[in-house]
């Protein structure tokens, strides 16, 4: 029961009749005349009818109860037909502030206030609103007109709520209702008042997108030191939360590229080093300019590699990161490319030298050659990175992958040497790798991803290390050759000779190894059927859900999963090469999870042959000329296979029994890098030849462990403390990552800000990444600025916290310090 109803009951227990006129404020007394509900009480409005409703209330009815509500004033006395009716019962006022103080349980020091407003009060679901924000007993007129304008709004009562939600509907020059409805209440100047107390803002004629001109400034005020900065620190504190606002972000975006446009933003920072605009994100045309300077920086000779990486690193969480994500990743990973080419030594002691430097070290440029690509495609490919890809493009394809594949020829050969490597052969995989846990009585799981080249088995390797209670080591292992996908597969059977057909196809002892059907007769013949050959796809249905997957796979010690989404992207879209690898480790980790779901605990991932590949296509002029005679029965860009074969120089000439293969084949190999003219067929992804790149392939062991130490754990980061006190606005602090990231060490993202003792929030909150790799201690330092809000006045002399919480919001560390800050401030009560 509302107070206007409780009244009115109290009335009536003492009157019949009671007449209420609603006067000025008809419109709005009529909406509380039809809320009201007395159920022994006639509700009756009057519209001019006075006669027939003096005739009903004293003869007809003379014993009932009776409401009378007057859509209008109360006439004068000599113009009041209802003259003898106002005198002899109730006349119901109502004064409508005195009313809504009433309904909002507000004392008469509020009053001035409501009658100032009296506007927004008229409409029940406002006042319902403003009654859920209301405290009667520590209210202030003062407070609470920052709660009416909330209620209008519709947010909490903060300035900074209410700016957000103003600043949103401003943006894209839209229609403004709620601005319009501060506006028809008179809450504008209670509106600029509080947004002078909390932002020092002021202005002869204020309006919102004036406001966020005066924020935008104010933010980057410190980068043109010519020019004073209109608001104070909490300004600074609120930019950083808008732009952390997801729902407001759009609005944040909108402002920054209109203002970037008007004050011709790009021109001003034109001439400004990368280090001047490494803390600030107001503009996209800041990130634009550090990508640019970035990488005319890299284009230079010898640029200072550590100072770059430090600058992608210092804008990992910064504002337009997101949008320019490709962009910083191209330019980390030619970074580290163009480093290891400086260092690149391709002097070999002999075949073996040769092959362990690769599997240790120099596979790394093809790992980073991969990844700039796969960043630059994501980018966009005719950007502001083309010409760095160019100089990478140069740099992979002359220096590195023509001089080490003529180095590795040189030391090589020919393929028979390939089993003197002292490297694991692929034509002993089922003997030395899976058979012991056959031994065992063991279950194995086999992934087998077509062209998994070994520096993608690197990374997927460092990418399963990320995952807690498995393990997983990488061995580099020799591909069958000539490495080509039949071969490759039938090389990872159980077999004691294969034998290379006309057509290509490989038989082992005497069943042909071609497709999966063939392959599962193989291995259930050798395992004495208890294994399987099975597609991913098959799998992954088979495997799921986990309870049937676990019945699936009791029968089986042995199984091998194929996977073809690497080799059948460079057979049909040789530009998506990289993309497609991307897509297979994770179609390689969502296998493991489900062969750890139905109790896999040991898995060997493997790859029939590896590949090169050049991301700009071969030129016509770049193609070998060389011409193979002789009876060809297969030809490919990288081999031959035919009998009495011959060439020119440019080609090695293998019989197939010293690739230990029966038959009375032939096999010639382009040498070096080389392609061999052919029409129809691809360029710039090849296989089947001699190189590091095909013939190294990789072997993961991955399994379960109950060991502790194999947990992924964060590297652990503490601040280097050398002050205990607070004596300004903004502070400087040093944090230290006390160990690289490597292993099961894995990079550690931190939010960071200051906390009064009750948690409540006094600076700008700072989200971090610790993912230095660096041995270098100093180079794991990461210094971070810290803005205060004026609520820190409140802790003056008192001890206030840095906080730091994990991403699950979990407190990491906290700090304590001293608030000494000589506040001077202007705090005074304002006038509403």
């Amino acid at each position: 029961m509302n107070r206007i109803e409780h009244s009115l009951k109290q009335i009536f227990d003492d009157k019949r009749i009671v007449l209420w006129y609603g006067g000025k404020e008809a419109v709005e007394m009529e909406s509380e005349f039809n809320a009201v509900v007395l159920p022994e009480v006639n509700k009756i409005k009057v519209e001019h009818d006075e006669f027939r409703i003096k005739y009903l209330v004293l003869r007809k009815a003379p014993k009932e109860k009776f409401l009378l509500f007057f859509p209008y004033a109360r006439p004068e006395n000599e113009h009041n037909w209802l003259l003898d009716l106002c005198l002899a019962n109730h006349v119901f006022t109502t004064d409508a502030s005195a009313m809504y103080l009433q309904e909002l349980g507000l004392d008469i020091a509020f009053k001035p206030l409501v009658s100032k407003h009296i506007a927004f009060f008229h409409a029940k679901d406002r006042r319902a609103a403003l009654q859920r924000l209301t405290r009667p007993a520590e209210e202030t007129p003062q407070r609470y007109a920052q709660k009416i304008i909330a209620a209008t709004l519709g947010t909490p009562p903060d300035a900074e709520a209410m700016l957000l939600e103003l600043l949103s509907e401003a943006a894209e020059g839209q229609e403004q209702p709620g601005f319009q409805d501060l506006e028809k209440y008179a809450l504008l100047p209670p509106l600029w008042e509080a947004l002078r107390r909390r932002f020092g803002y002021q202005h002869e004629s204020p309006s919102i997108l004036d406001v966020a001109k005066a924020l935008f400034q104010t933010e980057t005020s410190p980068l043109l030191e010519r020019e004073t900065p209109r608001l104070n620190n909490d300004a600074m504190v609120f930019m950083k939360r808008w732009k952390d606002s997801a729902s407001k972000k759009e609005a944040f975006e909108w402002f920054s590229r209109r203002f970037a446009e008007e004050w011709h933003v790009q021109d001003w920072i034109m001439d400004r080093p990368v280090q001047d605009l490494l803390d600030y994100d107001t503009y996209e045309a800041f990130d634009q300019q550090i990508l640019r300077q970035i990488r005319d920086n890299l284009l230079r000779d010898q640029p200072d590699y550590k100072k770059m990486l430090g600058y992608i690193n210092r804008r990992r969480f910064t504002y337009w990161a997101e949008t320019y994500e490709a962009h910083y990743k191209a330019l980390e990973h030619a970074i580290l490319f163009l480093q290891d080419q400086d260092k690149l030594d391709l002097h070999f002691d002999d075949a073996p030298d040769a092959a362990q430097r690769y599997s240790k070290q120099l596979y790394q440029i093809d790992m980073r050659y991969r990844n700039f690509i796969l960043s630059f495609q994501q980018a966009g490919e005719q950007g502001l990175l083309l010409e760095l890809q160019e100089k990478i493009e140069r740099l992979y394809t002359n220096r590195f992958l023509l001089r080490l594949g003529d180095r590795w020829q040189e030391a090589l050969g020919n393929a028979s040497c390939l089993k003197a490597l002292g490297i694991r052969q692929q034509r002993q995989f089922w003997k030395e790798a899976v058979q012991p846990f056959l031994d065992r009585d063991n279950r194995i799981f086999v992934i087998i991803s077509d062209a998994l080249r070994y520096e993608s088995g690197a990374e997927l390797t460092d990418r399963l290390m990320q995952v807690s209670r498995f393990e997983a080591n990488l061995e580099p292992m020799v591909a069958a050759a000539p490495t080509y996908t039949q071969l490759g597969m039938a090389a990872l059977l159980p077999h004691e000779k294969l034998e290379l057909k006309p057509d290509g196809v490989v038989w082992a002892d005497g069943v042909s190894t071609q497709g999966t059907r063939n392959r599962d007769k193989i291995l259930k013949q050798a395992a004495q059927g208890k294994a399987i050959a099975i597609t991913a796809a098959d799998f992954k249905k088979a495997a799921s859900p986990s309870h049937t997957g676990r019945k699936w796979v009791a029968p089986y010690q042995v199984v091998y999963i194929y996977s073809n989404t690497i080799d059948k992207a460079g057979e049909q879209e040789e530009e998506k090469v990289f993309r497609r690898t991307e897509e297979e480790f994770e179609h390689i980790i969502e296998l493991l999870t489900k062969i750890a779901n139905i109790n896999g605990n040991n898995v060997l991932i493997t790859a029939d042959h590896g590949y090169l590949y050049q991301y700009t296509p071969i030129a016509e002029s770049d193609f070998s000329n060389v011409k193979v005679q002789g009876d060809i029965h297969k030809q490919d860009r990288r081999f031959v296979l035919g009998q009495a074969l011959s060439a020119e120089k440019g080609v090695t000439l293998s019989a197939a029994a010293e690739l230990e293969l029966d038959g009375n084949l032939e096999v010639a190999f382009s040498n070096s890098v080389n392609r061999m003219r052919q029409s129809g067929s691809g360029s710039r992804y090849v296989h089947g030849g001699l190189s590091l790149q095909e013939c190294l392939v990789p072997l993961i062991h991955f399994k379960k462990t109950r060991n502790k130490a194999d947990e992924i754990r964060g590297v652990d980061v503490e601040l280097i403390k050398t002050v205990s006190r607070i004596t300004t606005y903004q502070v400087v602090l040093s944090f230290y990552q006390t160990q690289p990231v490597g292993g099961k060490a894995r990079p550690r993202t931190l939010r960071i800000s200051f906390v009064a003792p009750s948690g409540k929030l006094i600076s700008d909150a700072q989200q971090v990444v610790f993912g230095s790799t660096a041995t270098e201690e100093r180079l794991r330092e990461q210094k971070l600025t810290f803005q205060f809000t004026q609520e820190a006045e409140q802790f003056q002399n008192q001890e206030v916290y840095l906080r730091m919480e994990d991403e699950s919001g979990s407190r990491y560390q906290e700090y304590a310090f001293t608030m000494l800050i000589a506040f001077d401030k202007d705090f005074d009560e304002f006038d509403l």
